[in-house]
Parts: C-alpha cells; sequence; structure tokens
C-alpha cells in the first residue's frame, strides 16, 4: 500500500497564497525513485489566502533595511554594550534609550596581577569592561564577596575585552592589554610618563577688576590678572641616526606633562571714558582703552624638545596696544 504525505508550505508571494504539496514516499506503477531515494512531486493545490500571524518570507526591501540597520551598528562604536541607545553620524535616534536591558551583572575575572609594594590584586573583568583592584590582606567571610577598593571602569577609559594585565612596579601603573586604546602597547615607552597634569592646568589664577568714577564725569575701568604658566611637556626625537628603531623616528616624552612650566603671566587692562549729552536722548561717549598697560612680555610658547633649539621662545604675551573708539546713541 502506498503511503502520502501531505506537506503544507506557505510564501510571502502575492496575496500570501500558498502551496499545498503532495510528495509520494513509496512506489508507484511505472515510475521509479532517484537513486538517493528523494520524494518525488506529483499534484499541488493552491491554499486559501493566509490567516494573521503567519511567518512571511521578508521582501528584498526588507532586507535591505534589516543589512542597513546591521552596517550602522557597527559604525557606531559601543552601540547598546552599555544599554544605551546611540544613533549613528547623521542619523536620527528615535525611541530613545531601550526599555529592557538584558545584562550579566557579575564579573568575570580574565587576569589576575599582584602588586606586592602596595598590597594590591588587580584583576581585569572581561564581562563588565572593567579593572578591580582589592586589598591583598582582606581576608572576607565565604558568605559575602570582597569589595574593591579602587575601580577603573567608563567608557572614556575604552576598557573591553582586556585579556591581560600587568603593573609596574615602581610607579604602580595598571597596563591592561585588548583594549581599544593605543596606551596598552608595552613596548612603548610613552606609557612610561602617562602621569602629571591634564592640558593646560593652571593651580592658581588672580584677578582683580573694578569701576572708578573721576572728575567730571570721567569713568575708568580695569581689570588685572596673574597666572601661573601653562606645564610643558618635554621630548626628545629618536631616529635611526641614534638608535634603530622599528618604528622608524619617534618622539618620546622623557619626563611627566608639568615637570616645568612656563613662565608666569601678568596683564594689566585699563579703560578710560565719558558721555556728553547733545540733547534729548542723543549722547557721545568716546572712549580708550590700554591692553597690557605694563607691555609685559611674558612667555606664552617655546620648543620643548630636547636638541639646538631647546626652550626657544614661539610666542610671547602681546604688547601694549592702545584703543581709540566712540559710541553714539539717539
Amino acid at each position: 500500500m502506498n503511503t502520502l504525505s501531505k506537506i503544507t508550505a506557505r510564501t510571502a508571494l502575492g496575496v500570501g497564497v500558498g502551496t499545498v504539496l503532495i510528495f509520494f514516499s513509496g512506489r508507484l506503477p511505472g515510475k521509479h525513485l532517484r537513486p538517493s531515494g528523494d520524494g518525488v512531486l506529483i499534484a499541488s493545490e493552491p491554499l486559501a489566502q493566509a490567516a494573521d500571524g503567519i511567518c512571511l518570507w521578508p521582501t528584498d526591501w526588507q532586507v535591505d533595511e534589516l543589512r542597513a540597520r546591521r552596517a550602522t551598528a557597527q559604525r557606531v562604536e559601543l552601540q547598546g554594550r552599555r544599554g544605551r541607545a546611540t544613533a549613528a553620524p547623521g542619523g536620527e535616534l528615535i525611541g530613545g534609550d531601550p526599555l529592557r536591558t538584558v545584562r550579566d551583572p557579575y564579573a568575570a575575572f580574565a587576569a589576575v596581577a599582584v602588586d606586592v609594594a602596595r598590597n594590591e590584586v588587580i584583576a581585569t573583568d572581561e564581562n563588565l569592561f572593567q579593572i578591580l583592584a582589592f586589598t591583598r590582606i582582606d581576608n572576607t567571610p565565604e558568605s559575602s564577596r570582597t569589595t574593591p577598593i579602587r575601580t577603573i571602569a567608563g567608557e572614556n577609559t575604552q576598557i573591553e575585552f582586556q585579556s591581560g594585565v600587568y603593573v609596574d612596579p615602581d610607579s604602580g601603573d595598571i597596563y591592561a592589554t585588548n583594549t581599544v586604546s593605543s596606551q596598552v602597547d608595552l613596548n612603548n615607552p610613552n606609557n612610561t610618563f602617562r602621569r602629571g597634569v591634564v592640558g593646560n592646568d593652571v593651580p592658581w589664577s588672580y584677578r582683580m577688576s573694578g569701576v572708578y568714577e573721576l572728575p567730571r564725569q570721567i569713568w575708568l575701568s580695569g581689570t588685572w590678572q596673574f597666572y601661573q604658566g601653562f606645564p610643558d611637556t618635554t621630548t626628545v626625537s629618536v631616529g635611526n641616526n641614534t638608535v634603530a628603531l622599528t618604528q622608524g623616528t619617534q618622539t618620546l616624552t622623557v619626563e611627566e606633562r608639568g615637570t616645568t612650566r612656563l613662565p608666569s603671566v601678568s596683564s594689566l587692562d585699563v579703560s578710560l571714558r565719558k558721555t556728553f549729552r547733545i540733547g534729548g536722548s542723543k549722547s557721545v561717549e568716546p572712549r580708550i582703552d590700554f591692553y597690557n598697560l605694563t607691555n609685559n612680555a611674558a612667555i606664552l610658547g617655546r620648543i620643548t624638545q630636547l636638541g639646538p633649539t631647546y626652550l626657544r621662545v614661539s610666542n610671547i604675551q602681546r604688547g601694549r596696544l592702545i584703543k581709540l573708539g566712540m559710541s553714539v546713541e539717539f
């Protein structure tokens, strides 16, 4: 006795009309199966229009849209990895942050280093993208977890899947490999002096300003400021003529930024003005302004690369400037 099996397939062609496929899995008179034993299509009949909730094959434009979304997600760094929605460059964010985020709240340690000089244990966490520092002499009960004394995390650290960690025994600097940042290169001597001030750090600055009315309704105003100079970064250029390098000529930092600073800067600005009434609401107010009245010439920039031109001045404070002006109201 022959056995027939009915298989229903639904497609998204036209208005969603599918096909009933009838395959023969036994033998028919005068018909022979292929050597592989596969069935042979012997008949088909159309199905009624598909009901709601059917799984349809995506159309071409849906496939293109899906591919575009995936490409956009790849262009956005850290997209969705920390549970925050981000718009691609030039794109528009629709819907805001997600309503729910599925994430493992526990750490997954990948590498451990011991800082004997500071009694610390440094562990890298590949799951939550962070570096944890624990006290080496902690004695935590079995029923609780050890609390880290320091955590290095956040998107500005550019920490991702760091599978290795190294602690400098002298400075205590932590080097975690396999991150986005180029500063994890342990062969780069510039990483030795990553400490020091950042940017144009000014630890102290003084400023005074005031207005005084002189006789004959002449107004005198002035501003005086005095601040410490900006920090220097001393470097040296190393080329093949000094040491054979595999990366060609390199500029190396030889000391922490801020070890040397530019000279302090002082500036005094003064202004004189007087208002003359010429009838009704009309008035004329001539004024004279003095910028850097004392004509100081503090150094604002210099060459900080070791060599014949080391400390050569490249920029100084602008000299005394006198400006005449007048305002008219009518």
